[in-house]
């Protein structure tokens, strides 16, 4: 009997032009992978676009309430920060679904991360996961710091950093780079 696979797909910022890890490309990757396996996806491909992983996403639970209930035998993510950002939380929401599947089913569920080659039916699988989901989350706030450290500066620059542009004013080009408002 051929097992049933759930994709989950997730970007933090939605971007047209980011080929390489955009939605679309996770889902090609996966779905090749699925083929070689003989998993079969059909529509259960569960996407957060413009989400960031350190949120909590509705398809995010989903795909692991999927895992959970036996809707889906093996949850694909392209890789593990694409499931999440969220450190340690993340590894036990899955541990949860796995073992919940466990409970309730005479066949075990599968979380498999394509990129970090990482599967939860290898030993030590928890382990290295906790590895990655801590090194994600530390990326997250790495980007957090750096973003609010470049909109502090530039504010003290004068320029215009976004969000609505107060009434009575307009968005003009800054004399060295960037916007101000004039």
């Amino acid at each position: 009997m051929s097992k049933t696979a759930v994709l989950y797909l997730r970007l933090s910022v939605s971007n047209s032009d980011d080929v390489s890890d955009s939605v679309v490309r996770q889902e090609a990757d996966l779905r090749a992978r699925a083929a070689v396996e003989g998993w079969e996806i059909g529509d259960r491909v569960l996407v957060d676009d413009g989400v960031s992983g350190g949120k909590e996403r509705n398809n995010a639970t989903l795909a692991l309430d999927m895992l959970a209930d036996g809707t889906a035998d093996v949850l694909m993510v392209w890789k593990l920060d694409r499931f999440g950002r969220r450190g340690a939380r993340d590894v036990v929401a899955i541990e949860d679904a796995l073992e919940k599947r466990a409970a309730t089913s005479n066949s075990p569920g599968l979380f498999f991360s394509l990129v970090d080659g990482l599967r939860s039916d290898v030993d030590m699988w928890a382990t290295i996961a906790g590895l990655y989901a801590g090194q994600a989350k530390q990326e997250r706030l790495n980007t957090s710091t750096r973003i609010r450290a470049a909109v502090h500066t530039n504010r003290g620059n004068g320029r215009f950093v976004g969000g609505t542009v107060p009434f009575g004013f307009r968005p003009a080009p800054h004399p060295v780079n960037g916007r101000t408002l004039a």
